[in-house]
Formats: C-alpha cells, sequence, structure tokens
C-alpha cells in the first residue's frame, strides 16, 4: 500500500514538472509570435527605408532563431497574419515565407522550410535571389538560388511510395504584373532540398514549374478545388491580339483549365468545367 502511494505521489510530481515545463516552452512561443506580429504592424507605418530595413532585419533575426528550436516545429502560428504558413497533410513539412515591399514598388521575400526526419527536425532557408526570379523559367531552383514567393497552399501526394509536396504561391512582381507559380518540393533521402520536377504535362510539353504572369491590376484564380480533386486556374489572355507577349496587359479571360494528380504526373486539362 505505502509502495503504490509513493509511485502516485512520484508520478504526480513527474507530470506537474512535465506540464509546467510544455507551459513555459508554449509561453515563449506565444512571445515570440506577438513581438514578431508587433514588428510587422510597426513596418507597415514606417516610410524612411533606413528604418523599415533594420526592422526587417530584426524580424529576420527573430524568426531564424525561433526556427532553430525543435519544439517550434510542432507550434501552430494562429496571430501572425504578415507570415505565410503552411504545414502538409502527413505533417511532415512546414513552410513559412514572407516579403518585403520596397518604397521603390520592388519586394524581398523569406522562406524557411522545416521538414521532420524520422525523430529529427530540420530547417532550411531558401535565399532570395533577384537574377532566379528574372529567369525563372524551367530550371531546379536550390536554397541558395530561390526565385521567391509567397506560397499560400501545400498538396501532399504519393505515388510509388514517393512523397510529392506541391505548392502554390504568389509573386508581387512589380508595379506593373504579378505571377502565380505552381511548384514541387522535393526532399531526397539524404537531406538534399529543391523546387522544380518535371512532373507537369501540358500542352507544350512536360515542365519543372507552371508560372503565370498577368497584369497586377487584376486578380488570377490559382486553388485546389477538393471536390474535382483538380488544381484550378484562370486561363489567361490578352486584352488585344496587339498586346500578345505584354504581360501586363493579361487578364482572366473567364475559361477555367486544372491540373489533376495522375499516375505521378500533374495533367493539364484545358477549358474545364469548373464544379463546387
Amino acid at each position: 500500500m505505502k509502495n503504490a502511494k509513493l509511485l502516485t505521489l512520484v508520478l504526480s510530481i513527474i507530470l506537474a514538472i512535465s506540464l509546467s515545463a510544455y507551459g513555459q516552452v508554449d509561453n515563449e512561443n506565444l512571445k515570440f509570435e506577438l513581438s514578431v506580429q508587433e514588428k510587422f504592424r510597426r513596418l507597415q507605418k514606417i516610410t524612411d527605408d533606413d528604418e523599415r530595413i533594420t526592422l526587417n532585419d530584426s524580424i529576420y533575426i527573430e524568426i531564424k532563431k525561433w526556427l532553430a528550436k525543435e519544439e517550434s516545429f510542432d507550434y501552430v502560428l494562429d496571430t501572425l497574419e504578415s507570415i505565410g504558413y503552411l504545414k502538409s497533410e502527413d505533417e511532415k513539412v512546414k513552410i513559412l515565407s514572407w516579403n518585403f515591399p520596397m518604397m521603390d514598388g520592388y519586394n524581398q521575400f523569406y522562406c524557411f522550410v522545416q521538414y521532420r526526419e524520422k525523430e529529427k527536425v530540420n530547417t532550411v532557408e531558401f535565399k532570395y535571389n533577384e537574377d532566379t526570379q528574372l529567369n525563372l523559367g524551367d530550371v531546379v531552383s536550390y536554397p541558395n538560388q530561390w526565385y521567391g514567393a509567397l506560397y499560400y497552399s501545400v498538396l501532399h501526394n504519393k505515388y510509388k511510395g514517393e512523397n510529392v509536396y506541391t505548392l502554390l504561391g504568389f509573386i508581387p512582381n512589380d508595379l506593373f504584373t504579378s505571377k502565380k507559380v505552381v511548384d514541387v518540393l522535393n526532399i531526397t533521402e539524404d537531406g538534399l532540398i529543391t523546387l522544380g520536377k518535371p512532373i507537369f504535362q501540358t500542352k507544350q510539353g512536360i515542365k519543372k514549374r507552371l508560372v503565370f504572369e498577368y497584369s497586377a491590376r487584376v486578380v488570377m484564380k490559382l486553388s485546389y478545388n477538393s471536390k474535382m480533386d483538380m488544381i484550378v486556374y484562370d486561363h489567361l489572355s490578352p486584352s488585344s491580339p496587339n498586346y500578345v507577349g505584354r504581360f501586363q496587359f493579361y487578364g482572366p479571360d473567364f475559361s477555367y483549365d486544372g491540373l489533376k494528380f495522375e499516375k505521378g504526373i500533374w495533367q493539364e486539362y484545358q477549358d474545364i468545367e469548373l464544379e463546387y
């Protein structure tokens, strides 16, 4: 009887210590979240470029330091409105991305990818390279050669045991055009992480990613439709035949195209009827 009471007391003490430690970690995460959100709000009000750069650097350092903690992977960011926060359906990949708009209309982009490998959490920073964005093309992007985007959706598919993580992103390109992108995040067995994979079957052939450029004055739909089990998007056309190739004059033409994941390939279908 005495042994049972002693065991109960020991277990109660261990539980109390564990809960206290968990609560302390959770409070630290919440403090981080509120601190970064407050800095983003200040950033929106400052007009001096030097002050804005200093504050943005402070945000970057704080986020990077927080992501170095393994417990950051399981914490859900509820209040950070200025950061794109995504977690894959299989809960193995987490993506944070945000942009820093400059006063001249251009942007700096930031992105961190966390992924769980067995019991370990790895964090990789994708570093914005302006030259890469100018040549998005049909190339594989490495962490030090990232084109820059704000990712707002991650889809998880599996084919022959291989995970396929598909990203939908928005690029506020400049004062004249915006872009949207469909890309694939690759994580190899040895931990190499890249963007771009030749699994997009289009009318023009196999592509490593899809990029859509259009007028900054309009909105393009690009999203996953669960009822159709497809990525669906506006078909873009110039407002006049005279503007072919001049993307500042492109916009939705009220027809739709889509992508369906079939046997490890994103197959493009044109002129589809949307279902809701």
